[in-house]
């Protein structure tokens, strides 16, 4: 499954080989089944997380039980609670896969290692941010 992210880096990003190779050692791949949780509301949410194959989906849940989707992450896509992630506080969202899901997953400490290390990486993160920040403001005019 790294071979995914190794892919998606060489499409997406100028970073080198064998800064990919860095980026793919410190993934831990782990795989979800239709309906399975990644992260509950209540936890905290710990990884950076790239969907290699399935879906993800982020939503809440209200008092009467009923779930609000915020948002799908298909293939070749990344995901968090970034709240969470951020400042290491309980999620008030829940992650969940859609349908089997196998996803690449890096700690905090890793992901920040690799950003730090890999100044391409970092700059493509920082596009990512910004592209999903342009893309949430604007969500509510595209009507």
């Amino acid at each position: 499954m790294t071979d995914e992210i190794a892919t998606y880096l060489r499409a997406n990003s100028n970073i080198s080989d064998g800064e990919i190779e860095q980026v793919q050692s410190l993934a831990v791949t782990r795989a979800l089944r239709r309906n399975e949780f990644l992260l509950r509301e209540g936890e905290i949410c710990r990884h950076k997380v790239f969907v290699s194959k399935g879906l993800l989906r982020t939503f809440g849940t209200a008092a009467d039980g009923s779930e609000h989707i915020l948002q799908f992450s298909p293939e070749h896509s990344w995901t968090l609670d970034v709240e969470s992630y951020d400042r290491q506080v309980p999620a008030l969202l829940n992650i969940a896969a859609v349908e089997d899901t196998v996803l690449l997953l890096w700690t905090k400490a890793d992901f920040e290692h690799l950003l730090a290390n890999i100044p391409g990486l970092k700059n493509y993160s920082q596009q990512l941010i910004s592209r999903n920040i342009y893309n949430s403001g604007n969500a509510c005019w595209q009507h």
